[in-house]
């Protein structure tokens, strides 16, 4: 290992640490839905204390603690600033994300596994809003979603036509005619 690809691996943990700290706090404004105040110093000292337990050498109990002091500071920080949260199925990058950004930039768009979640959370008050497709141009109409719609008191408040384009990625020297099935 050389010192480029040690720097290659750091690079790569530091974009995992952003991801997993944006879900972090994506998780805390859908917490913050829940509760009645946004000061939970019980909860604080707990994560503080699980946390310090769980470090280990060379990382000291000290610098883990400050870290996740600022952590928690920015999770009230962004509580108290009441974002308005439109849910999602799929991972960040997905239709359902980009079609939540056309509609309103303002609002956090925030993953949800399935569909059914992105409907009952919004029934349920933790997300203010739900994006979901009713209706592709390649397969018509999605039934998977208008059969759960058909179940709730959701109301449509908004509508998005979200241009699609897709490529194909093949090895090179592959002949896209002889290609038969597309996962």
């Amino acid at each position: 290992m050389n010192l480029e690809q040690i720097r290659k691996d750091i690079d790569q943990i530091d974009s995992m640490i952003l991801k997993i700290l944006t879900r972090r706090m994506e998780l805390v404004l859908v917490a913050g839905k829940l509760k009645s105040r946004i000061e939970d110093r019980e909860r604080e000292r707990e994560v503080l204390e699980t946390i310090k337990e769980k470090s280990t050498r060379p990382i000291d109990a000290g610098f883990i603690e400050k870290i996740y002091a600022e952590i928690i500071k920015e999770s009230k920080n962004l509580q108290e600033k009441n974002y308005k949260l439109v849910a999602f199925q799929g991972e960040h990058g997905a239709f359902g994300e980009v079609a939540s950004r056309v509609w309103n930039s303002e609002l956090i768009p925030v993953p949800c596994p399935e569909f059914r979640q992105v409907l009952e959370g919004v029934e349920s008050k933790l997300y203010d809003y739900g994006i979901v497709p009713v209706e592709n141009s390649l397969g018509g109409s999605v039934e998977q979603v208008n059969r759960l719609l058909i179940n709730t008191e959701l109301s449509v408040v908004g509508a998005v036509e979200l241009p699609i384009h897709l490529c194909l990625l093949a090895p090179p020297g592959t002949d896209y005619r002889e290609i038969r099935k597309v996962y």
